[in-house]
């Protein structure tokens, strides 16, 4: 009963270990993920033998572990792969064949100790008969093993095929010729065949073993003695590879150590990289300090002049303020004028209205007495004789107003021109004496930079941005005020406009209910104001051309300073020259002493380089070198100072060129100036003869018009009789007549001779600006020419020093023709029709240096 249920048992664990053997084989036969497979493995037991190539793909391959790869396998087996990737990423790791791989995987994944039972299972089966034919290969099996025993490679699908059930029935039904194939190949040991014989034993009843099952089981002990010693040679196989194994670990820490030293240099070379980069930043925080400097100078610069810009700008407003002063003292003197006018005009209306009473006292009294009718009328004709004499007398006086008036506005213009002359003056003296300051600064840049060679690069660049600095600074501050006296004269036009506007509006209503006389006052005004504005326009365009003038006479007094710079420079040029004659002379009368001097340091370098404590005889060296080669003579002295003398000579020449140039510029200019002033004689006299010829006509029209009237008495007078009424009515019309045609014609011969004037100083200041103008191009073209050909002459004598500092050029626009003149400092632009308008406009504009190509 229990031999049954032993029997039983051992049946189904055998069913259960062979489903699992064909379960593993499945699963080696398909392609799974080595971590899928590994865990797989391990969770249902399966030989960690037949992990080993997984092993060995997940310890060689380059990705470490993740994290869901690493809780997926296990704290021991993720210890285990990282510490086999570290020796394999080591620097023998090159160098481990498939062999050594799988000893390290085999010593660290712990599969050293089922090696060795591989061909039965650790339980202790009784008999796995499978077939492994397939498996041996001259005495190895499938996964390289020496021994002859199997390690758990892979098992093929003939395995499961040739594998019976271990039951004492099956191995009844084996045959000895069976046993023998088997006991031969190794399958079977020496145990299991004890067992099956005595299985076979039991079967037949307890019988005898044969004698060809003693053979075999002889020739099995014979194997297993065979296979013992096969093992003892593994064994010492192991040995000697653990021998190689603690042979490369020395390796490894030899590489470890080298690894180390190159780390180490590997280091220092970073420490200098960082040294170097640190040289680099102390070196940028320098550069960024100098360039903080020339920033803080032309800052500095740049306050001067916006300091200076502020002063003119307060120069021009005090003279705008001055001059809307006097137009408001001229507005208010107009004004008064007009009111004695209206005065005027309302005492001789009280007057006519008294004349009127009389007429009406006369006309009574002729009616009661007839009598005195002749003394009546003598009495009325000695106050018609009153009245005219008081009439004449009355336009007498205004002509000695109006005479008086025009000598005030004469005199007021004189004022203004004289004001202007001097601010003018003073425009000139403040110009000429900032062209000194930078001459001055000039000569002294240029004598820093002899001082400070070493420093010139930097004092050329602080310098041209300064001076790109202020001349922007300039041409700001020139639209500025641009901006400013157009304000200021639109101002001034609106706030004229609009009083003119409010007088011509508190006079209208005033004047609304006196009919036709009103509105003949109404378009007197108009006139007025009409003359008013065309007045002002002339007085604008004279203000510009006076203007335009004045920027003129700068430009002109810029060239002057800017001749004075180029002198100042010729001057340096030729001491510069005279000191290098000098030096020239004095290296070749100290040159044998120098090369005696040179030797003597030659000598004491070698002494000092075979002395036993030489230590800073590279140095002496380098610097005995660095003297003999400042202070040897050069071979070519002599001819360099001929070269010299030379250059200085053609530099002569060319400045003897430049300064003739310059004369037949002056001599250009010359006779502009006396065009201009030409000019100016004509148009004063057009303006007098003008003012003459207003006056003449003003009489004349008011003779005329005095004519008309008693012509038009007279024949009212006949028309409605000789009568004492008639005849002081006639008289008083006449009167009246006469006196509005004595005003009128002034006034028009005022306007007339104002605006003529005003043209006329319009003309002459229209003239002298484009004589102006004409000699500036003049002289400009002469000053280019002198540049140029004093440049070409430089560069031709080899001085590259003397490159142009800037470029400019001047456009100036006459008419519809532009004239392009070039410059060596300014950018002058004379917009279109600027000389038609009498107004100019100077911009300056600095670029960089340039060498002109020759």
């Amino acid at each position: 009963m229990a031999r049954d249920s032993f029997r039983t048992l051992s049946k189904h664990e055998t069913y259960f270990i062979a489903v699992h053997a064909l379960a593993v084989r499945e699963l080696e036969r398909l392609p799974v993920d080595d971590i899928d497979r590994i865990a797989t493995y391990h969770c249902y037991d399966v030989p960690r033998v037949l992990l080993l190539p997984s092993y060995a793909r997940l310890c060689a391959r380059d990705e470490p572990l993740s994290l869901e790869e690493g809780i997926q396998l296990g704290l021991e087996t993720s210890i285990a792969v990282a510490r086999a990737r570290e020796v394999t990423r080591g620097s023998l790791s090159v160098s481990l064949g498939e062999e050594e791989l799988r000893d390290l995987v085999v010593r660290l994944f712990g599969v050293q100790g089922e090696d060795d039972h591989t061909g039965a299972q650790s339980k202790g089966e009784e008999l796995d008969v499978a077939g492994v034919d397939d498996q041996r290969q001259n005495g190895r099996d499938a996964n390289g093993n020496g021994n002859g025993l199997q390690t758990g490679g892979l098992i093929t699908p003939t395995e499961s095929k040739g594998t019976v059930s271990p039951t004492e029935e099956a191995r009844s039904a084996m045959t000895e010729s069976e046993l023998a194939e088997r006991v031969s190949s190794g399958t079977v040991t020496a145990k299991n065949l004890t067992k099956h014989i005595w299985a076979v034993s039991k079967n037949k009843g307890g019988s005898k073993t044969t004698v060809e099952t003693q053979a075999v089981a002889d020739k099995a002990e014979a194997d297993a003695k065979l296979r013992d010693d096969e093992a003892k040679a593994e064994i010492q196989r192991k040995k000697q590879r653990e021998r190689q194994v603690m042979e490369a670990r020395e390796a490894a820490k030899k590489a470890e150590e080298a690894a180390a030293a190159e780390a180490d240099a590997r280091a220092r070379a970073e420490e200098e990289r960082v040294e170097l980069q640190r040289q680099k930043e102390r070196e940028r925080e320098q550069r960024e300090a100098i360039q903080k400097a020339e920033k803080a100078a032309a800052e500095a610069a740049r306050t001067q002049a916006e300091a200076d810009a502020k002063a003119q700008a307060d120069k021009r407003a005090r003279a705008k303020e001055a001059e809307i002063q006097w137009q408001k003292e001229r507005e208010r003197e107009e004004r008064e004028a007009r009111e004695a006018a209206k005065k005027a005009e309302e005492n001789a209306a009280a007057e006519a209205a008294r004349a009127q009473a009389e007429a009406n006292a006369l006309a009574e009294a002729n009616a009661r007495a007839r009598a005195e009718e002749d003394a009546e009328i003598q009495r009325q004709k000695e106050r018609e004789a009153a009245a005219e004499a008081a009439s004449a007398a009355l336009a007498q006086a205004e002509t000695d107003a109006k005479a008086e008036a025009d000598a005030r506005a004469r005199a007021e213009e004189e004022r203004e021109a004289a004001k202007a002359a001097a601010a003018q003056a003073q425009a000139e003296a403040d110009a000429k004496a900032e062209a000194d300051a930078r001459a001055e600064d000039k000569a002294e840049v240029q004598r820093q930079k002899e001082r400070e060679r070493e420093e010139r690069e930097a004092a050329a660049a602080a310098e041209a941005d300064a001076r790109a600095e202020e001349e922007r600074a300039e041409i700001q501050r020139h639209k500025e005020r641009e901006r400013e006296e157009r304000e200021a004269i639109q101002k001034a036009e609106k706030a004229a406009a609009e009083a003119t506007r409010a007088q011509a509006e508190a006079d209208a209503k005033a004047l609304a209910d006196t009919g036709a006389r009103a509105e003949e006052e109404r378009m007197e005004r108009e006139r007025e104001v009409a003359a008013a504005a065309q007045a002002e326009a002339l007085t604008a365009e004279t203000r510009a051309s006076v203007e335009a003038a004045e920027r003129l006479e700068t430009a002109q007094t810029d060239d002057e300073a800017r001749q004075a710079a180029q002198v100042a420079a010729a001057e340096e040029a030729r001491e510069a020259e005279a000191k290098a004659a000098a030096d020239a002379e004095k290296a070749a009368a100290e040159a044998p002493a120098l090369v005696d001097a040179t030797a003597r340091a030659e000598e004491e370098a070698r002494g000092a380089e075979m002395a036993p404590g030489a230590g800073a005889a590279p140095d002496a060296e380098v610097e005995t070198r660095e003297a003999a080669a400042n202070a040897a003579p050069d071979p070519q002295s002599a001819a360099d100072a001929q070269a010299a003398e030379e250059n200085a000579q053609a530099n002569a020449d060319a400045r003897a060129v430049a300064e003739l140039e310059t004369q037949t510029a002056e001599d250009a200019k010359a006779p502009a100036k006396e065009d201009a002033q030409e000019a100016k004689a004509e148009a004063a006299a057009a303006a007098g003869k003008a003012e003459e010829e207003s006056r003449t006509a003003a009489a004349q029209a008011a003779l005329k018009a005095e004519a008309a009237a008693k012509a038009k008495a007279e024949d009212e007078a006949k028309a409605l009789g000789a009568t004492p009424a008639a005849d002081a009515k006639t008289a008083k019309a006449a009167k009246k007549a006469r006196e509005k045609a004595i005003k009128k014609a002034a006034w028009e011969a005022k306007v007339r001779a104002e605006t003529e004037a005003a043209n006329a100083a319009a003309e002459a200041a229209r003239a002298e600006t484009d004589a102006k103008a004409k000699a500036l191009v003049e002289a400009l073209e002469a000053e280019a020419l002198q540049n140029k050909e004093s440049h070409i002459a430089t560069v031709a004598e080899g001085n590259t020093e003397g490159t142009l500092d800037s470029k400019a050029e001047t456009l100036v626009d006459v008419g519809d023709a532009t004239v392009t003149v070039a410059s060596s400092d300014t950018h002058r632009v004379i917009s279109p029709g600027t000389i038609d308008d009498a107004q100019t406009r100077l911009l300056v504009d600095n670029t960089e240096p340039v060498a002109p190509d020759v």
